[in-house]
């Protein structure tokens, strides 16, 4: 119920690293919280981060959000050309920018996930077949998940 109230509308974020490393200690403190401590030798002690993992079974909360991500890219990519997401994805804002480095934008966190969760795709094309989009995103929430357990 947590990931479900964190994750509300996730899809839409641009995250930096800060945010990533604060969701991912976020999620361990709610982990150790919810494991609760252990006995040994008669002895209680908070679990070790990695003790919590083991036993929730399930991906990172960053891979996640990067997998929801790339669900409504390619949900946004495939729809035509009038509806408003697609225009606001596609679409440009003019006029002046302020001055020093330019703020991450939605397209290019989604480039970004795309190259570091599916090895590299074309972000912008392979999504227009949705079974194939669809079936990479899945095997790539199988592996997240199999390596949460292992």
């Amino acid at each position: 119920m947590i990931r479900t109230v964190l994750c509300y509308r996730c899809e839409t974020w641009v995250m930096s690293n800060k945010i990533e490393s604060a969701l991912g200690a976020f999620e361990r403190k709610i982990l150790r919280r919810i494991v609760g401590p252990v006995n040994e030798n008669g002895q209680w002690r908070i679990r070790y981060n990695q003790e919590g993992m083991e036993q929730y079974l399930d991906m990172e909360i960053v891979t996640h959000i990067k997998l929801r991500r790339l669900e409504w890219a390619g949900h946004t990519n495939r729809m035509e050309n009038q509806r408003i997401p697609r225009k606001i994805m596609e679409g440009r804002i003019y006029g002046k920018t302020p001055t020093g480095r330019p703020k991450d934008r939605w397209a290019d966190v989604v480039r970004e996930d795309a190259r570091q969760v599916l090895g590299g795709l074309a972000w912008k094309r392979t999504p227009l077949d949705r079974s194939d989009w669809k079936r990479r995103i899945e095997e790539v929430k199988a592996i997240a998940e199999e390596d949460e357990i292992h």
